[in-house]
């Protein structure tokens, strides 16, 4: 259920929702907010369809890096720490990276024998999206 509760937040944080109302005098106005639903709006856990098993990693959530890396974020436990796969052009694990919760890498920056920089977005408690940059040393 944590699995679930946290998947429909995560949801919830990168949606827009527009939605029409007429207000006094008859003006129709359209209003868009971003995370979070309007009041009187609002979905459970149950309203879904759930698979029986998570899958092993988030659709739309694998990059690869200018360096011909795999990175494979993985769903992991609620509440916890992200991870990253991180696999070569041939498929061969190279390691794996782990990032705060509700982290994503989005790109990457320089790659040098000592590692390579990422830059990642994190959502944090009230909603706000943050740009991070983290250096990962190879070992």
């Amino acid at each position: 259920m944590a699995e679930k509760e946290a998947e429909v937040e995560r949801w919830s944080a990168h949606a827009i929702y527009s939605y029409v109302e007429t207000e006094r005098g008859g003006q129709v106005v359209t209003r868009q907010r971003r995370r979070g639903v309007p009041s009187g709006y609002q979905h459970g856990v149950d309203d879904f369809d759930w698979p029986n098993t998570l899958p092993v990693f988030r659709a739309g959530e694998t990059i690869v890096s200018p360096f011909g890396e795999v990175w494979i974020h993985r769903v992991m436990p609620a509440g916890g720490n992200g991870r990253v796969e991180v696999f070569d052009e041939e498929g061969l694990p190279l390691g794996f990276v782990e990032l705060p919760p509700r982290s994503n890498v989005i790109d990457f920056g320089a790659n040098t024998d000592l590692g390579v920089t990422i830059y990642v977005t994190r959502i944090d408690d009230v909603g706000l999206v943050w740009l991070e940059l983290y250096r990962v040393q190879k070992t």
